[in-house]
């Protein structure tokens, strides 16, 4: 229990509120069917949420936009994606996806000096998907969604003659490509907080605008602050699954026997996201195609259907070794202990903050990636 206070007392949450929300990212109370609909609700609202003011929001009546600097997030029409715009953005498990009862079909343009942005919202079967573009003097973006989850973010630069391109598919890794000049650098990571720990500088630059505009004034990066000192809170303070615990329900998902694949099955979900990171880290090959199958259905059932807060996130990425190897470097000495000691636990290795982690994946001439 003193682990949930204290992170009660950081948050700003009471008791009963962090409660609430623990149930509802871990969804440790029990598999999804039992849940019930309350808790798939809509979250309340957390403390990293940015008070909803022009200045952070982006939030500018159209006569004033074009007066404010091409820097500012006022400049582009917060309208377009506000709960009453043509469509609502939720950051699900470190991962950008439309909301798909919140959109409305249709096309939009503006031009004034200093911007041109459009829009065009289409649908099938109720999905929606989105053609988006935004041309300033320091930025020209295009943001493609298909399919409400499969993104695509190309940026460029003029001022550099930089250009980055973000694809983030429905499931797998997100990548990243960032071209300067004949140079080339590729990235890849499982969550967009995982890509922005390898180049905090391009990601920012790049992508921290529209997404804060996207997110109704969230920043990412002080997400990703308050995340990261939840996880240090809840490390090593909670009983946790280990991967050989993991590793025997997956097992057993590949069993003939009927009753234990449920068993195996429904163990995996009472654990919650927690268990992501360990999924993650088995090799796909080792599995067969029923193990494959019921791992998927997993990952599936245990995506929160409401926007990620840090308490969720941390619940998340607190076993995720790749993540914590990122932010070693920056821990000190003495919180590095414990996350070894948390991940030593689990069984998993522990991190050497000499050794980084490789973050690029690639970095050739452009000719030569085509």
């Amino acid at each position: 229990m003193r682990w949930r206070l204290l992170l009660a007392v950081v948050f700003g949450l009471s008791i009963s509120a962090f409660d609430s929300e623990r149930r509802r990212a871990s969804l440790a109370q029990g598999p999804p069917e039992a849940r019930s609909p309350e808790a798939t609700g809509p979250p309340p609202e957390s403390a990293e949420r940015v008070p909803d003011t022009p200045a952070s929001n982006s939030v500018a009546s159209s006569s004033a936009a074009s007066s404010l600097s091409s820097e500012s997030p006022g400049l582009h029409d917060p309208a377009l994606f506000d709960s009453a715009g043509f469509v609502r953005f939720q950051f699900i498990q470190g991962r950008l996806q439309l909301d798909p009862p919140r959109h409305r079909q249709g096309t939009q343009q503006r031009r004034e000096p200093g911007i041109q942005e459009s829009i065009t919202v289409t649908a099938q079967r109720g999905i929606p998907s989105l053609h988006y573009v935004c041309q300033t003097d320091t930025q020209h973006l295009m943001l493609s969604v298909t399919d409400a989850s499969h993104v695509r973010i190309e940026s460029w630069l003029p001022n550099s003659g930089e250009k980055a391109l973000l694809v983030q598919p429905e499931f797998g890794n997100v990548t990243c490509e960032v071209t300067r000049g004949s140079l080339q650098d590729r990235y890849h990571a499982n969550t967009l907080l995982h890509l922005r720990q390898q180049n905090k500088t391009v990601f920012d630059e790049h992508f921290q605008p529209l997404f804060r505009r996207l997110l109704r004034g969230r920043c990412i990066g002080e997400l990703t602050r308050q995340t990261e000192q939840a996880m240090l809170l809840i490390a090593g303070r909670s009983p946790m699954p280990t991967l050989a615990d993991v590793a025997q329900q997956v097992a057993d998902l590949g069993s003939g026997q009927v009753t234990t694949r449920t068993i195996a099955e429904r163990q995996l979900l009472s654990w919650g996201c927690v268990v992501l990171p360990l999924l993650n880290s088995m090799n796909p090959a080792d599995l067969d195609a029923e193990q494959k199958a019921r791992v998927q259905r997993v990952v599936k059932r245990l995506r929160i259907a409401h926007d990620d807060s840090s308490i969720s996130l941390a619940l998340m990425l607190v076993n995720d070794r790749e993540y914590w190897s990122k932010i070693a470097m920056h821990l000190p000495e003495q919180e590095l202990v414990s996350v070894n000691a948390h991940l030593a636990s689990i069984g998993l290795q522990r991190i050497d903050p000499d050794v980084q982690s490789g973050t690029r994946i690639a970095r050739t001439p452009q000719s030569s990636s085509r």
